[in-house]
Order: C-alpha cells, then structure tokens, then sequence
C-alpha cells in the first residue's frame, strides 16, 4: 500500500469519526431537548453555552436516577394536582403571604400522608416537566 492510499484512509477515517461525532451531539442535544423541555432552553441561557448546559443536564439525570424515585399512586397524584392548583392560585392572589408559608423542620417531606394534608407541597417532582 502506497502512502497516497495510507493518507486517504486515515483522511476517511477522520472523517467518518468527525461526523459520528456530530451525529452523537445532535442526538444528545435532542434527546435532552425532549427530556426537559423549557427547563433545557432556560439552562441554555443560565450557562451562556449549550454544551455547559448540557453537561448539567446530564449531571441532573445522573444525580436523579440515583435517588430510586417511585410513582405515586393516582389518587395521591391527583391529590398533589389540585393541591397545587390551590396553592398556584393562592400565590397569584397573595404572592407575599404564599412565599412566607414554611415547614416545620422535622416534615418528612418523603410522606405521601403528609403531604396529602399539607397543600404547600403539593408538586415536589425530580423531573422537569415535558412541555
């Protein structure tokens, strides 16, 4: 093989690298696009570049998946849902009043029961909405 034929080879394969890795970056940029919806876009602009901003995001996956969250049954569910409605409203009425509402320190916000009593808390999610 002569070096022409070496060159071009390893020209192709630079190449064929450079483009997969691109596709990688789209692929992932995508994904977490579909992942976080307007919570990726506001990240975007919070670290000033993409590729910062997705580093975090991914941080924020890996971190989240460690945690073994499990989903709520639906009726503790719908409970939070209008919990929070509750609390939105109240919040667009009175914002001062509903920021100045706290938890006692020894709330195991961890305790559906709690919660299910206690509208403050109504929509503790780990994830990002899809929107």
């Amino acid at each position: 093989m002569d070096q022409n034929a070496i060159v071009l080879i390893v020209a192709i394969a630079l190449a064929l690298a450079v483009a997969g890795w691109f596709v990688w970056r789209q692929q992932r940029s995508s994904r977490l696009r579909r992942r976080f919806g307007r919570e990726y876009h506001h990240e975007v602009e919070r670290a000033g570049s993409t590729s910062r901003a997705e580093a975090t995001l991914e941080a924020r996956e890996k971190r989240v998946a460690r945690l073994h969250i499990t989903p709520l049954l639906a009726g503790e569910a719908a409970r939070f849902a209008d919990a929070w409605d509750v609390i939105q409203t109240q919040f667009v009425d009175a914002p001062h009043a509903a920021t100045l509402f706290g938890l006692p320190p020894e709330t195991d916000l961890r305790s559906p029961q709690w919660l299910a009593g206690h509208s403050c808390c109504s929509s503790m999610a780990m994830d990002s909405p899809r929107e």
